[in-house]
């Protein structure tokens, strides 16, 4: 392999119950901030980010999907095109957990067999759900990976974006 950069540009949904940091989630991958304000997603935001790692250059097009149940029946229309997706759980409500295989099928209903990472979210925090748990729903679901992060203190959530973006390009190899 040479030293030559290579470029990459992806489409990368983010999904998941309302609250579970989706957008804190992008906002310290793409601005290294965090916002204590919770304000919902409408519908979607569309953030771009580009990373270099190592001999790669990742353009990410990353798109925040509403996680509000309101949002069901117009969501699918976000995934056309996706490449990869991260979902996400908040580890102190282990609803959002559990709502996970539901995000699953969706996305595998509507965006096919795409590379995927779970991420447990919030891990700064007492965590509800297990590392077991997680373990076992990121097998579940056929997840590529499982990185517990922490929008708050960044923890790890540079490492769940490269995760994803190295999937991708196994996947088209």
């Amino acid at each position: 392999m040479s030293d030559e950069e290579r470029k990459f540009v992806f489409k990368v949904i983010v999904l998941g119950t309302e609250a579970v940091g989706k957008t804190s989630l992008i906002d310290r991958f793409s601005q290294k901030a965090f916002n204590t304000e919770y304000k919902p997603t409408l519908g979607t935001n569309i953030i771009i980010k580009e990373l270099k790692h190592e001999n790669n250059i990742f353009k990410f097009m990353l798109w925040d999907i509403a996680g509000q149940k309101k949002w069901n029946e117009v969501r699918h229309l976000y995934y056309k095109g996706a490449q990869g997706a991260i979902l996400v759980f908040d580890v102190t409500r282990p609803p959002t957990y559990q709502d996970i295989p539901t995000w699953d099928q969706d996305l595998s209903d509507f965006s096919g067999p795409i590379p995927k990472v779970l991420v447990a979210n919030k891990i700064d925090l007492e965590k509800n759900v297990s590392e077991e748990e997680a373990k076992e729903m990121a097998e579940k679901i056929d997840a590529a990976a499982l990185i517990f992060t922490s929008a708050k203190t960044g923890e790890a959530v540079d490492k769940a974006f490269i995760k994803i973006g190295y999937e991708i390009i196994n996947k088209q190899n």
